[in-house]
């Protein structure tokens, strides 16, 4: 069953090896968490991610920088600018942060 107000973050995970839409949204989300965090290996993990989303943006030809808010199970179908939240299918901006 969806739910409105529960986000169902399984959709996001990658299914197969090249998923690279999933892939990239992945090293997004990882970046911000370990930015939250202090130390040597949230510091260390973040230059990991930010490798993982060069890569990625350049696979898939999408230009989402990484401190922009993406909402849950948002598809996002153009380039986002930075520091804006988008939410949505299609993923249109809602805010900024």
């Amino acid at each position: 069953m969806i739910s409105v107000t529960k986000p169902d973050w399984k959709r996001e995970a990658p299914r197969k090896f090249w998923d690279p839409s999933r892939k990239l949204l992945r090293a997004i989300r990882l970046y911000q968490k370990n930015r939250q965090q202090d130390g040597f290996v949230a510091s260390f993990f973040c230059k990991v991610c930010v490798i993982h989303h060069i890569f990625w943006s350049v696979v898939t030809r999408a230009d989402i920088p990484l401190n922009c808010e993406i909402g849950a199970n948002a598809v996002v179908v153009r380039d986002v600018e930075a520091g804006s939240v988008v939410a949505g299918v299609p993923a249109r901006v809602i805010g900024s942060t």
